[in-house]
């Protein structure tokens, strides 16, 4: 959903991933947001902390997690 700021009076749409601004158009904010090929999960935060501890203490291919989904999941379990 793209973030809403207003300024001199005017709302200005951006893109809530990489910030991008879009003067008024929301449409362009939203189109933006898409072509990030983002995906959002319903994970409850346990779940995860679980995922990373999973990670962490089995005996599989870490060279096939990226290095940004390493990062991204110690962000979400840090905050547990």
């Amino acid at each position: 959903m793209p973030k809403v700021k207003t300024e001199n009076g005017k709302e200005i749409y951006s893109c809530s991933i990489c910030g991008r601004k879009f003067g008024g158009n929301v449409l362009m904010a939203e189109s933006c947001e898409k072509t990030h090929d983002i995906l959002y999960l319903k994970v409850k935060p346990a779940d995860v902390k679980r995922l990373v501890q999973y990670i962490y203490t089995t005996n599989g291919d870490k060279n096939l997690l990226t290095e940004e989904l390493m990062n991204e999941l110690m962000k979400v379990a840090r905050k547990l």
